[in-house]
């Protein structure tokens, strides 16, 4: 059986200040990007994905997919964007009974604008803050942990460290690596204690 072992300090500190890091960049974006174009990232990240298409069409679960959001905040994304009349629902040229996600031609528009101060944003408010080499080993990095989890073979395990044997020797674990993670906003403090 395996024991449920703490994450230790160091390890704790990476995961927390990754996700303190997501939120806070996110957030900061979010706020410059509806402000200074009336779309949030998330109604960036919709269009861009609609637009790449070659119709400018998708699935709502292939759409939901792309863009990394519950089909619950995919809804809630292509309404508010319908009725700024950026999309719209309309039947599948491939399965006419099937509804897909269409990008507009004022949604076009509403993007082209977006776009440069989007780029400009996530240059100052990411990108520049990162040091010579980083941005190299950051891409490395997300590459390797947005691999698919059953892409996984042994070639990829982790040895993870888990309670001290009688003995006092330590056993390893493989585990797996994980899929992408699923990010909450959250204080950081209660997580790691300030003082």
């Amino acid at each position: 059986m395996v024991k449920n072992v703490q994450l230790d300090e160091d390890e704790a500190r990476a995961w927390h200040g990754f996700l303190s890091a997501h939120h806070s960049v996110v957030r900061d974006l979010n706020r410059a990007m509806t402000r200074d174009t009336g779309l949030s990232v998330s109604d960036h990240d919709v269009l861009s994905a609609l637009r790449n298409t070659g119709d400018g069409s998708l699935r709502m679960s292939e759409l939901a997919k792309a863009c990394g959001l519950s089909p619950s905040g995919l809804t809630r994304r292509i309404d508010d964007l319908t009725a700024a009349g950026f999309t719209e629902r309309v039947r599948s040229r491939l399965d006419k009974r099937g509804i897909v996600a269409q990008i507009t031609p004022a949604g076009c528009y509403a993007l082209d604008r977006a776009r440069a101060d989007h780029s400009e944003n996530t240059r100052s408010r990411f990108l520049a803050r990162l040091r010579p080499g980083e941005l190299e080993l950051l891409v490395s990095i997300y590459e390797r942990l947005s691999e698919p989890e059953c892409a996984a073979t042994a070639d990829h395990a982790v040895d993870t460290p888990t309670a001290s044997t009688d003995d006092g020797s330590v056993p390893t674990r493989t585990t797996p690596p994980f899929g992408p993670p699923t990010f909450e906003p959250f204080d950081i403090t209660t997580l790691v204690g300030t003082h």
